[in-house]
């Protein structure tokens, strides 16, 4: 970001593009963020179902 507003002055398009490109970057990060995040929490999910299925088809009838 520091060199995206360092060259704003040589050219408006060139900057226009980096800033752009810096939005895209912060937009990308906190998706993949978010996915793996909101994985990580269905990965526990299904982990904690077994483990209950698991430990019902253990107990005595």
């Amino acid at each position: 970001m520091l060199l995206a507003y360092m060259y704003a002055s040589a050219s408006l398009v060139i900057a226009i593009i980096g800033y752009l490109l810096v939005f895209v970057g912060v937009l990308s990060t906190l998706t993949f963020g978010l996915g793996f995040y909101r994985g990580r929490k269905n990965v526990n999910k299904v982990i904690d179902e077994f483990e209950n299925r698991v430990h019902l088809s253990n107990t005595p009838h």
